[in-house]
């Protein structure tokens, strides 16, 4: 029975045998204490991400590991702790088929939104609720309830906004809906983003959450906890500009529990412009290249490691 179900006065079901047997069965099997789960034991409970801090190797070993094998995984009675990873790698290896291999690893996951250019997080579409003033900037729209629930300072009553309907923007799932509230809450409040609140910040905010690709809403809603944890992965390679709205993104899924891996061919900073540095890790490679896009990237090996040869190279080699 769903730990939130609750049995009506007046109910006439009658449990079987079998159906007994079952539920003996699973109170020994899926014991957290053994890690070992059913699907969706958790559903309905708090999450907490809890960040692994890693050398860049280990984050190759972690990077496709279940939450449950991982170091910091924890089920209490209500909440589930997430150890994910969050990290930067910035530059390149001197050799760009060992570059190549990596990405090849990193982008293997199942769960994974991957993204070889920014911005990602498009800002143009309005939503029924948000709009553009004259001079471009968001504000809620006439008769919109958003103004009711914003001061000025930027803080968000969150409990009227999920009342508000807000989230059947997104989604018609009821329990994704209050992850979100929950998880928008805590990315306002926390210094994740180092924007100051304010009713400009807190608007772009939510225009981000109705403006995300379907995919990545997608990942939050099949997040079975102990499980494959969902990745995003971002590319920024020649003349890629990072918005604050792709570090909200980022930083409103770290803390849905994903892990983030942002790829940086330049060694330059980019998310450090938006984003609080001590929540992820940065791996410095020895090379720097800001010309090398995700296009001239790939192919240039083939899956040995190898520099791929022309085709001419290789008719002559026959």
């Amino acid at each position: 029975m769903d730990r939130d179900k609750k049995e009506p006065e007046s109910s006439s079901r009658l449990e079987t045998i079998a159906f007994k047997a079952q539920a003996e069965i699973s109170k020994v099997l899926y014991d957290p204490s053994l890690g070992i789960f059913k699907p969706w034991q958790f559903e309905g409970y708090a999450s907490s991400p809890v960040t692994l801090k890693t050398t860049y190797e280990e984050l190759k070993i972690l990077w496709n590991e279940e939450a449950r094998f991982r170091q910091g995984f924890e089920a209490s009675s209500d909440t589930i702790a997430i150890p994910n990873l969050f990290a930067k790698i910035g530059g390149i290896h001197k050799d760009i088929c060992e570059y190549e291999k990596d990405i090849e690893l990193f982008l293997s996951s199942e769960k994974m939104f991957f993204s070889p250019k920014l911005p990602f997080v498009d800002k143009s579409p309005e939503s029924p609720c948000i709009g553009y003033s004259r001079n471009g900037l968001l504000q809620p729209k006439a008769g919109s309830a958003l103004m009711n629930f914003i001061s000025k300072n930027g803080a968000l009553n969150v409990d009227s906004l999920v009342s508000s309907h807000f989230f059947e923007i997104i989604s018609s799932n009821k329990q994704l809906q209050i992850t979100m509230a929950q998880k928008l809450l805590q990315l306002l409040e926390s210094d994740l983003l180092l924007k100051t609140r304010s009713e400009e910040t807190t608007l772009r905010t939510l225009h981000m959450l109705l403006s995300l690709d379907k995919s990545l809403i997608g990942l939050l809603e099949n997040f079975d906890y102990p499980f494959d944890v969902p990745k995003i992965v971002l590319y920024i390679g020649r003349e890629a500009n990072v918005s604050f709205e792709d570090c909200a993104a980022i930083s409103f899924f770290y803390l849905c529990g994903f892990d983030i891996l942002v790829l940086t061919p330049s060694g330059h900073n980019d998310i450090e412009i938006y984003m609080n540095s001590y929540y992820f890790d940065t791996h410095r490679l020895k090379e720097r290249n800001p010309d090398l896009d995700y296009t001239d990237l790939k192919y240039k090996c083939n899956t040995r490691g190898k520099k791929a040869k022309s085709h001419v190279a290789s008719f002559f080699k026959k």
